[in-house]
């Protein structure tokens, strides 16, 4: 089976002529993008002064960049999520839970 790839513009180039047709587009796998990009991605968003205060100084103390700590800080949390995820799925063995159990929510709890 054979990979096609298409250049960047190529592909935006079809993607607006189907959106604008009214077809569904399929994805496709673009070798050359996913290898150079790697497993990054970038994030931009506005923090609340208090975290990039705790960010910069933390970053300072450890001696790395501030980026790299706040991708360490949200790799571990995505692990911890990851791993809870599993653990719900192990115990509930894929299955949903039943639908009078879903609709009486949190405040039940005392959440």
């Amino acid at each position: 089976m054979q990979l096609r790839t298409a250049s960047v513009k190529q592909r935006a180039a079809q993607i607006l002529i189907c959106t604008a047709i009214g077809q569904r587009v399929a994805p496709t796998f673009n070798k050359e993008l996913a290898m150079g990009r790697g497993d990054k991605e970038e994030l931009r968003w506005m923090a609340e002064r208090f975290t990039v205060d705790m960010l910069d100084a933390v970053s300072a103390a450890r001696g790395i960049a501030r980026t790299s700590l706040a991708d360490k800080v949200l790799f571990d949390w995505a692990v911890q999520q990851a791993r809870e995820a599993n653990a719900i799925q192990r115990v509930t063995r894929g299955n949903p839970p039943p639908a009078d159990v879903i609709g009486r929510g949190t405040d039940q709890f005392g959440d």
